[in-house]
């Protein structure tokens, strides 16, 4: 279908992986906000009986059940050649295991029409609990030490009726522009399960020209860390993601610098697990990820 010939120009987008407790907050609510026909469920492999509660429970959205768990990467890219393939402009990736509590597709999808050169766009991410609290605006990439902090986190929530442009949207909640992806591609999958694609696919977006921005004026709250493993399996993935990261953008002194702190880290933080300290910052994982 051409693009200007779709009514409905935002798809929204959600993979699950043994998600059924979560789904209320995360489709079911949606529902309020966008009609179930563009709403997509790309299944990975759940064990938990998610895809037979989505078709009972919500009849009308798109499912595709994938038999194994194809991570966060995987799952997102299958849907999204599905959506696009049907002829919508924008795509709104959700986690399952975030709460809707108010209209964020109409916010972004006005941010994406008043400003041309935004290619992605996102809420502010809130904690679940205690209320009110951001777990990120947005994140920035510092190249020299490969690591990935959230914006604000931790602060108090005000709303405003701005946006600020970030070096990564945070993937609980992010609108994708259709022309984005026809420009730089999909999520990349060599990241599986999770961890760090958000970042990978907003910085090819910036480097080909598009701003990735934040929304001060919409909130979604994010759950995070489930199923991950514990902390120091999801430490274990960030650490190593890192390190891919930094092979495929960085050049060789400046990966070489880096590899160098992140093994400085990585042997800091051991040692604090050794001792059952565990990290100072809780990780967040992505839908999708055993």
């Amino acid at each position: 279908m051409p693009e200007n010939d779709k009514q409905n120009i935002t798809a929204c987008l959600v993979v699950t992986w043994n998600s059924s407790t979560f789904l209320e907050n995360s489709i079911g609510r949606l529902q309020a906000f966008a009609a179930p026909a563009d709403i997509w469920v790309v299944d990975n492999g759940s064990s938990d009986g998610t895809p037979d509660r989505i078709r009972t429970s919500y009849p009308g959205v798109n499912l595709i059940s994938l038999p194994v768990n194809t991570g966060f990467a995987g799952g997102n890219n299958c849907g999204m050649k599905a959506i696009l393939a049907a002829g919508y402009r924008n795509i709104f990736l959700l986690n399952a295991d975030t709460i809707v509590d108010e209209d964020i597709l109409t916010r972004c999808n006005s941010i994406l029409a008043d400003n041309p050169n935004v290619g992605i766009a996102g809420p502010t991410i809130l904690e679940a609990e205690p209320p009110g609290i951001i777990q990120s605006e947005g994140g920035r990439i510092r190249a020299w030490t490969l690591n990935f902090e959230y914006f604000r986190r931790g602060e108090v929530f005000h709303r405003r009726d701005e946006i600020v442009d970030v070096g990564y949207v945070l993937g609980a909640g992010m609108m994708i522009r259709r022309g984005v992806i026809a420009e730089i591609g999909y999520f990349d999958e060599d990241y599986y399960p999770a961890y760090v694609e958000e970042a990978d696919l907003c910085h090819r977006a910036r480097k080909a020209g598009w701003r990735c921005v934040v929304d001060r004026g919409s909130a979604l709250r994010h759950i995070g860390e489930q199923s991950s493993g514990g902390a120091l399996k999801a430490f274990d993935r960030l650490s190593v993601r890192r390190f891919y990261f930094g092979i495929k953008h960085l050049g060789p002194f400046t990966f070489a610098l880096a590899a160098a702190l992140v093994v400085a880290r990585v042997f800091f933080w051991k040692c604090r697990f050794s001792l059952g300290m565990g990290p100072g910052v809780p990780l967040k994982r992505p839908a999708g990820a055993p």
